[in-house]
């Protein structure tokens, strides 16, 4: 983050120690309290006292809460020093988290039409009559008989349907109506069957 704003490199040390004189040179040294909680047996830790010149002296064109969540990135003890988590929760966010809920707003908001328009498509209703009653056309009351079955000419409904088995269909022609009922012929009147001769 520091060199993205700055475009150089924040402790540029050619090795350990010198890496460690760049530090204290911008951080200063550490607290005797601090070193005392390091343990190390390679290595020396007794440091000449630098007071170092701070972050903002390197970058003075950053903004108050950006210089803040840096200083927490890089502080010496580990308990003080922000966590990723942290980091994103800082004021220095602020504004992109609100852009990002502002962009989950309208991408919600752009789905949530969406499936009001699929669900209007699929009930047959236009996108824009959700939530109203869509009123019958005027002839429709007419054109109904009495037990609801259209009717040429809107008159009276036709012949109930009866029997059993085979289903009875009605069919107007002209103002006649035609059934496909067959009547059932009286067991007297049947044809009866024809005798078989067989040769012996």
């Amino acid at each position: 983050m520091f060199e993205i704003m700055a475009l150089f490199p924040l402790f540029p040390g050619s090795n350990e120690m010198d890496q460690l004189a760049k530090i204290h040179d911008v951080m200063g040294t550490p607290s005797p309290e601090l070193l005392s909680q390091i343990k190390c047996r390679d290595m020396d830790l007794n440091f000449p006292y630098r007071e170092g010149t701070g972050i903002a002296a390197l970058v003075p064109h950053i903004s108050p809460e950006a210089l803040d969540l840096i200083e927490k990135m890089i502080a010496y003890n580990a308990d003080d020093r922000v966590s990723a988590r942290q980091a994103l929760k800082h004021p220095f966010f602020k504004e992109l988290r609100e852009a990002d809920r502002a962009r989950q707003r309208a991408a919600l908001s752009t789905v949530d039409s969406t499936l009001s328009s699929l669900r209007g498509g699929r009930s047959g209703k236009p996108a824009n009559a959700r939530g109203k009653t869509v009123p019958a056309p005027p002839n429709a009351a007419k054109a109904r008989g009495a037990k609801g079955i259209a009717t040429p000419g809107g008159d009276g409904g036709l012949p109930p349907i009866e029997g059993k088995g085979k289903p009875v269909i009605h069919a107007w022609k002209g103002n006649e109506v035609l059934s496909n009922r067959v009547p059932t012929s009286n067991k007297a009147n049947a044809p009866k069957a024809m005798p078989v001769l067989v040769k012996s």
